[in-house]
């Protein structure tokens, strides 16, 4: 990416729905996925918009929500912005779902409205971390702190230290695998054991 955020700091958070969400999603096209060089496929929730306008407005919002925008030239922003606002007026959703240019588009990005926010998320984790180098569609940080509760104003409560597991029983043993780029900590019953 162009823009540079070494040194900088970054609060990645994890929330779980507890109610069933429903997103309208923009940005997902053939064109938008070769362009970023994605390895997905096309989702396959409309892979032939039924008419040519369909499809000139499903590229034309593909191109808008996974263009790359340099330093310097945030007003392409504003077109983005514009769309969302216009597809975050309808009551019918609550919120939108797009790629993640960062990675890119073999992820993707939520933006929720605050009213199914505030009643419908839960708060799992957080983790901090500082970003040490910037490559091509990838980072290289440090992980500085984590949280596991809020505060009841909402603000996090970090707890000064990095996640870890605490063997509670005497002689007791833990087992580890690493399943989707995290550490999973098992007992001897086969349980899973969460950092504190």
């Amino acid at each position: 990416m162009s823009r540079s955020l070494e040194g900088e700091t970054v609060a990645i958070a994890c929330w779980i729905t507890t109610a069933p969400l429903q997103v309208n999603h923009v940005g997902y096209s053939e064109a938008a996925f070769k362009t970023l060089s994605s390895v997905r496929q096309q989702a396959g929730w409309a892979p032939r918009p039924a008419n040519h306008l369909n499809e000139a407005v499903s590229n034309f919002l593909a191109e808008i929500f996974t263009r790359i925008v340099p330093v310097g030239s945030e007003y392409e922003y504003k077109l983005s912005v514009a769309a969302a606002e216009k597809l975050f007026a309808d009551d019918i959703f609550d919120g939108l779902l797009y790629p993640t240019v960062a990675m890119r588009a073999n992820a993707d990005n939520f933006a929720l409205k605050l009213r199914y926010a505030n009643d419908n998320l839960r708060f799992q984790k957080a983790e901090y971390a500082r970003i040490e180098r910037v490559r091509d569609f990838a980072y290289d940080i440090t992980w500085l702190d984590t949280a596991t509760e809020l505060e009841e104003d909402g603000a996090i409560r970090w707890k000064g230290r990095l996640d870890q597991w605490v063997i509670r029983e005497p002689y007791g043993q833990l087992t580890f695998t690493a399943q989707n780029g995290e550490w999973i900590a098992r007992n001897r019953d086969g349980e899973i054991v969460q950092p504190e």
